[in-house]
């Protein structure tokens, strides 16, 4: 079994789940976010089975990327 730790941010329609700078999903409640996080995994690795991993969010009240060198403000989500 292995651990994930996700950054939980809330934006107008939910929660965006950061697991790091270049994977990023979104749940509409923070109820819902480990469940999306394991499909997010499913999806990008379905090969490996994520249905027993742990997964810790942490919410946050500023997102992770707001202030960082190199990086606007604005949310990095397509569409956003």
């Amino acid at each position: 079994m292995s651990t994930v730790s996700v950054t939980a941010t809330r934006w107008e329609l939910g929660w965006e789940l950061w697991m790091n700078d270049d994977h990023v999903t979104q749940s509409r409640t923070l109820a819902d976010a480990a469940q999306q996080v394991r499909d997010y995994l499913d999806t990008e690795h379905g090969e490996i089975d994520h249905s027993d991993w742990t997964i810790n969010v942490v919410a946050v009240d500023q997102p992770s990327w707001v202030g960082r060198p190199g990086r606007s403000n604005r949310c990095p989500c397509p569409g956003v």
